[in-house]
């Protein structure tokens, strides 16, 4: 056989899997690629020496972990890419001087993360894309003006963005989106008719823009958000809800100017409901004193706020005078609770915590109490009611008896009230123990009724409030 004759072969079987792949022909992709790898596999063994064949042969693994991925068989794709990857390196390690094998392995390694997201394999997701980036950085300083370079970079820091956020590392993923943005922006600015770019523009600025909003910096939130509006392929996820978050963060943006002189004292709600809407705020950014004022002041002004069976403002009452109450409740879970404030140097946090001495702290553990005391005594007539029909209560909201059994069960493991509940009761004052001991006997009493006769699961537990927060919008790769 004419090895020339069998490398044209194999190319043709590899260029003919991804036309098979890209048609949606998962199948013949697959076949295309297998026999693109039998073809190369034959040629290595026969002429090792030649780069091009092991080139192909590393090629046609990459492509068959990408339709085997597709296809979600994890154990095979991720044996390709290792296959694919031995093979590059091999080739980097024989060749360092040779880009277009620097770029394979990166590759390589972009879509073994890949596969191991598809896999749930958060670290070796992390690991990979990290490995490619290492690999590209070089390649984009020695060939600044190769787009392919600077593409493969941007998606390697957009798919890191996406591991670090789907992590909860909002710091990470937020540098790793930025190193995405900047190649993107060059990109889009030299070849502004090229779709991908714009689309994963938008998408990067989109996912930015979601965990600054979420980390309570509006403003940064708004103008990524806007960034993606400018560039946004139609039709696409982002396009669709784009609109709706950037009137959202708008008026979070609006809000937050306030919320400091709120804090303070210096400025009064409009009305109860961006009075419920502030407290929430407070509770959001550890502000649990803040919180706490502002929620009895709701309750107080319009008490028929604390029986809506879905927001639950009064037990959320309850979470932030009892954090508030504690040592951990009078810091502020976030650097900058409040956008802005850390550049005048002032902290209403550190403010309220000096005031908080030990018999303030007990009229917070009282309130919180009193506010559960009612919430007991609220779900306690539903229970009674729960087995007979009420379509009144179901339009009000009010859950069936497997939804109370939850919304309790909730209260018994809601971190939020660990320094009343339990062994925290050991820690307080002795006078208090009796009546929080006395508390949480109740709660364990309707436990025990609610479990008697469960209905069909509802989602109907825990505290209600909408953070903002969203899963990162991932590179189609």
């Amino acid at each position: 056989a004419v090895p020339k004759y069998q490398d044209g072969l194999a190319r043709s079987y590899m260029n003919l899997a991804g036309f098979l792949r890209d048609a949606g022909d998962a199948a013949g992709a697959r076949e295309a690629s297998s026999k693109a790898i039998t073809r190369y596999e034959a040629l290595v063994a026969a002429q090792p020496g030649v780069p091009d064949y092991q080139y192909g042969l590393a090629v046609s693994y990459d492509n068959m972990g990408v339709v085997l991925r597709d296809a979600g068989d994890s154990d095979g794709a991720r044996e390709a890419s290792d296959k694919a990857i031995m093979r590059y390196e091999a080739l980097v390690a024989a060749q360092p001087g040779v880009p277009l094998y620097q770029d394979g392995l990166a590759s390589s390694y972009n879509n073994l993360g890949h596969v191991l997201r598809a896999a749930s394999d958060a670290a070796g997701e992390r690991e990979a894309y990290g490995k490619a980036i290492t690999l590209r950085e070089p390649l984009v300083a020695a060939y600044p003006a190769v787009p392919n370079y600077q593409h493969g970079l941007a998606v390697s820091y957009m798919n890191l963005g996406a591991v670090l956020h789907d992590a909860g590392d909002s710091d990470g993923a937020g540098k790793a989106y930025a190193k995405a943005i900047m190649r993107y922006e060059a990109l889009v600015a030299a070849q502004p008719g090229v779709r991908d770019y714009q689309k994963e523009l938008a998408s990067t600025h989109f996912n930015l823009g979601l965990i600054l909003r979420a980390s309570y910096k509006t403003e940064g939130a708004l103008a990524a958000f806007q960034r993606a509006g400018e560039v946004v392929v139609p039709g696409t996820r982002v396009a669709t809800d784009l609109p709706g978050l950037i009137r959202e963060t708008q008026a979070e943006v609006a809000t937050s100017k306030r919320l400091a002189a709120v804090v303070r004292g210096e400025e009064t709600p409009r009305d109860n409901a961006e009075r419920l809407t502030f407290a929430q705020m407070c509770y959001d950014r550890g502000l649990h004193a803040a919180a706490t004022r502002l929620w009895s002041e709701a309750l107080e002004a319009e008490p028929k706020v604390g029986e809506d069976r879905q927001a639950q403002h009064r037990y959320n009452a309850a979470c932030a005078a009892a954090l508030a109450a504690s040592a951990a409740g009078n810091t502020p879970t976030l650097p900058s609770p409040i956008e802005g404030e850390e550049k005048k140097g002032n902290s209403p946090v550190e403010g309220e915590a000096k005031k908080l001495d030990e018999a303030g702290r007990a009229a917070l553990r009282e309130r919180a109490r009193g506010w559960l005391e009612a919430e007991v005594e609220v779900w306690a007539k539903l229970l009674d009611r729960a087995g007979k029909p009420n379509p009144i209560g179901r339009l009000l909201g009010a859950p069936d008896r497997d939804g109370i059994r939850k919304t309790l069960e909730h209260w018994k493991t809601d971190s939020d009230l660990a320094g009343v509940r339990g062994e925290g009761i050991d820690g307080l004052p002795e006078g208090e123990r009796e009546a929080w001991r006395t508390l949480w006997g109740r709660v364990d009493e309707l436990l025990a009724k609610a479990v008697e006769e469960k209905a069909a699961p509802v989602d109907d537990s825990g505290k209600r409030e909408n953070d903002g927060k969203g899963p990162a919008v991932p590179i189609e790769r």
